[in-house]
């Protein structure tokens, strides 16, 4: 199974469970998982994240090679926006961030997305939850706990 993580993932991991510099055991666990290709993100959830002044955001620096996959999510772009989004629009597509890539991204390599967002019912395109648009596509996608759980056995100790 492949994972691909969303700009929540790493926020609510870094800010509200698994600090970086108090759960360092967590954080090479993923990189592990990234060298394994069992995870990975798109460029724009790089770029997402890169922008703060943080931990994360230096951490994210410094394990870019490992985590993005640069090309993946270009494939499948169309048909996420055509499908889910509606019609694409470079606009709408740079408010929508890193969310559309991420579901891409899972389309083009077969994996489950992971999120922290809730599905809703808004119609909106700029409103639109990532996995509301994950169940319009058939796209598999799964909460951070779920993640986790399913990644139990190779959790750090």
């Amino acid at each position: 199974m492949i994972y691909i993580l969303d700009s929540s993932f790493f926020i609510d991991a870094s800010r509200l469970h698994l600090p970086l510099d108090k759960n360092p055991a967590f954080w090479s666990w993923l990189i592990t998982l990234a060298g394994a290709a069992t995870v990975s993100i798109p460029e724009m959830v790089h770029k997402e994240l890169i922008t703060g002044n943080d931990n994360l955001a230096a951490w994210i620096k410094a394990n870019q090679k490992v985590l993005v996959n640069q090309t993946a999510a270009f494939t499948q772009i169309s048909r996420v926006m055509a499908k889910g989004y509606g019609a694409i629009d470079e606009i709408l597509l740079e408010g929508l961030k890193a969310d559309p890539w991420v579901i891409a991204h899972a389309l083009a390599v077969g994996g489950t997305v992971v999120t922290s967002e809730r599905p809703g019912n808004q119609t909106a395109p700029r409103k639109k939850k990532i996995p509301s648009v994950c169940a319009e596509l058939h796209v598999p996608c799964c909460t951070i706990t779920a993640f986790l759980w399913q990644m139990r056995s190779s959790l750090p100790a």
